[in-house]
C-alpha cells in the first residue's frame, strides 16, 4: 500500500480512520502513513492516533498524537507528540521542551496560533481509548505546557535511545 503524506490528509479523514501507520516515503521531508483498518489496535508503536482533544477552556479540536507509550505513561510527559488542528483545519506541530524548535513551536506559540491565552489551552486532555485496547488509564492523558520536571539532555537521550 502506498503511503500518503500526513500533511495532505484532511481533518475529517484523519479522525474517521483514527489510527495511521507510518510507512517508508520516497521524500525525506515528508511523513507517510497508511490507514489502520482493524480497530481498536493493541499498540501505537509506529502509529499515530487522530482524535478529539480538549483544551483547558473546554474547546474541542482535533489532534494527532504520537509516541504514546502505553506501558510507561511516565515517558509521555517528555516524548508524546501532538499536532493540533485549528478551527480552519491547519495543523500546528507542538514542539516539546527538548526539541530544537521549542521556542518557535512550543506551548506559547500554540496558544498564539489559536488566538488564546496559554491558560486557555493547557492542560490539553485526550482520550484515545476508543482506538486502542490497552490497560485502563494508559490511553487518556493531560498535556501540560511544562513538564513536572525537565529532563537533562543526557536523560532525554538515555530514555529515547534504549
Amino acid at each position: 500500500m502506498t503511503g500518503r503524506s500526513l500533511s495532505h490528509i484532511g481533518v475529517e479523514e484523519l479522525t474517521r480512520v483514527g489510527v495511521w501507520r507510518f510507512v517508508t516515503c520516497t521524500s525525506p521531508d515528508e511523513i507517510a502513513v497508511v490507514p489502520v483498518r482493524s480497530l481498536p489496535v493493541r499498540s501505537l508503536r509506529g502509529r499515530v492516533a487522530a482524535s478529539r482533544i480538549t483544551l483547558a477552556n473546554g474547546e474541542r479540536l482535533v489532534g494527532v498524537i504520537g509516541n504514546l507509550d502505553l506501558k510507561r505513561p511516565d515517558l509521555n510527559e517528555h516524548f508524546l507528540t501532538l499536532s493540533v488542528f485549528d478551527r480552519s483545519g491547519r495543523p500546528f506541530h507542538l514542539a516539546r521542551y527538548h526539541d530544537p524548535d521549542a521556542i518557535s513551536n512550543g506551548p506559547v506559540a500554540l496558544a498564539a496560533a489559536l488566538g488564546l491565552r496559554l491558560s486557555d489551552v493547557f492542560p490539553i486532555t485526550f482520550d484515545v481509548s476508543h482506538l486502542v485496547k490497552a490497560p485502563p488509564g494508559s490511553t487518556v492523558g493531560r498535556i501540560h505546557a511544562e513538564p513536572s520536571r525537565r529532563l537533562r539532555r543526557t536523560e532525554v537521550i538515555a530514555l529515547a535511545v534504549p
